[in-house]
């Protein structure tokens, strides 16, 4: 979050995230599956879990939870965390979002992100409330 130009990972994951924490952006480690999570051999983003070194130094963040995925190494490890979900589909609304206590500026959410302060994690629902408090 935060480029304004192309940083890309042709020379590798390590180069790619330097080069967008130097053009001033907020790395968000994705898709952080365990070692040995199968989903992850798609991805290759298990080395996040993998590496506890430098690479975890590059991110600002860590996704604990995706979607419905929640990746338990993340808080067992206490890296600062977000909630996200890849939003392809409407339906997919309606999954675990991150709630930041700063002003709605691009400029303040970078400068929440790279720091470390707390965020707020809590799902949003589509549903009508009478069937929630069912």
């Amino acid at each position: 979050m935060g480029l304004g130009s192309f940083a890309g990972v042709a020379q590798g994951l390590d180069v790619g995230i330097a080069q967008a924490r130097a053009l001033g952006a907020a790395v968000i480690a994705a898709h952080p599956y365990a070692v040995g999570d199968p989903r992850s051999t798609m991805r290759g983003t298990e080395r996040w879990a993998a590496e506890a070194g430098e690479l975890r130094e590059l991110a600002h963040r860590f996704e604990f939870v995706n979607r419905h995925d929640v990746f338990a190494w993340v808080a067992e490890a206490r890296l600062p965390a977000v909630a996200t979900g890849d939003f392809h589909r409407l339906e997919h609304l309606a999954t675990w979002k991150t709630l930041l206590p700063c002003e709605r500026d691009a400029d303040a959410v970078l400068d929440y992100l790279k720091s470390p302060r707390p965020t707020y994690l809590t799902r949003v629902e589509t549903q009508p409330a009478e069937r929630l408090a069912a």
